[in-house]
């Protein structure tokens, strides 16, 4: 039953972006969505009542990286008490994605929006400034 509400939801998101569906297995989603891309994946057998939302949004910068990790530590309790999400960092590669874990059982078309939207948001503020005030992280 679980599987089945992925679908659904995958096929309402598709529907609602006006992109092809994915095929048939559903397993992982991509959907193009508020100037970026979301990947979204069935929890499968361990958590078949969950989805994993993951969205990669750019590299570390070269300058000030250090108050930009420190800024995404701070961001994680935010995001974790609101979203259950957590900003992450691959080191070797440099790349910060965001990730969720949604459940089936709550999770709607309307709430998954406002979901991607939100971070949408937080990807386009990641463009502009790394999540730094002006100034914030100089000489580092």
């Amino acid at each position: 039953m679980s599987i089945e509400r992925y679908r659904i939801l995958i096929e309402q998101l598709c529907t609602e972006f006006r992109i092809p569906q994915p095929r048939a297995s559903y397993q992982a989603a991509v959907i193009p969505a508020y100037d970026t891309q979301f990947q979204l994946f069935h929890g499968g057998v361990l958590a078949p009542d969950s989805v994993l939302l993951y969205c990669d949004v750019g590299r570390l910068p070269q300058q000030a990286r250090e108050a930009v990790l420190l800024r995404l530590l701070e961001l994680n309790g935010d995001l974790f008490s609101i979203h259950d999400a957590v900003f992450t960092c691959d080191a070797p590669s440099g790349t910060v994605a965001l990730v969720c874990k949604l459940s089936l059982r709550q999770a709607t078309l309307s709430s998954t929006l406002v979901l991607l939207g939100h971070f949408g948001e937080l990807v386009q503020q990641w463009r502009r400034c790394y999540f730094l005030a002006p100034g914030a992280g100089e000489g580092t």
